[in-house]
């Protein structure tokens, strides 16, 4: 004998779709799930690895920072040594100059005039003394000219007073110390 189903047969097959339907819309929604899931997982660790890499910067930069404050502090402190050493290194170069000048004046110095005062600021010097008369001033004037260390001497003041019964001239003479030579 056949068989005979006395079930409805759409039915059943409507029930095995929706059944199969259900299942693909929870394999759906839980795949679906699991790729947002794991996306944020993904862009959470791109963005933990970029803070990451930007506090490392912050912190080179910081780094970069003091230590361009303290090469602008070393920077300053190498140039107020060089200006220490031009200072010094002038200073020694000079130092002779002080010997050059007084030898200098006795070799220009006529008899009958005598110095009362020396003073020098920079490379002019200012002398102020007294001389018998102005022909001895006049003198003095010619050596300081012909002086290899002294040049351009300017009689900036005369005057003629009698001290003690002798008439007297006192001067005043500005001149400038030169390195005859080129020496230092």
């Amino acid at each position: 004998m056949p068989a005979v189903n006395l079930l409805p047969w759409r039915e059943e097959q409507r029930r095995r779709r929706q059944q199969r339907f259900l299942f693909a819309l929870c394999v759906a929604v839980l795949a679906g799930g699991t790729a947002v899931y794991t996306a944020r997982l993904t862009v959470q660790g791109l963005v933990a690895d970029q803070q990451a890499r930007n506090r490392a910067i912050l912190s080179e930069v910081e780094l970069i920072e003091g230590r361009l404050v303290e090469l602008t502090r070393l920077e300053s402190r190498r140039n107020q040594l060089l200006t220490r050493m031009r200072i010094i290194v002038e200073m020694q170069r000079s130092r002779p100059h002080a010997v050059r000048l007084f030898d200098e004046l006795v070799e220009i110095l006529p008899a009958g005039v005598q110095l009362v005062e020396v003073a020098q600021n920079g490379n002019r010097i200012e002398l102020v003394g007294l001389a018998e008369s102005n022909s001895r001033v006049a003198a003095l004037m010619r050596n300081i000219e012909a002086s290899p260390w002294l040049q351009a001497p300017r009689l900036e003041r005369v005057e003629t007073a009698a001290e003690g019964g002798v008439r007297r001239a006192r001067f005043t003479i500005a001149m400038e110390q030169t390195a005859a030579g080129g020496d230092p």
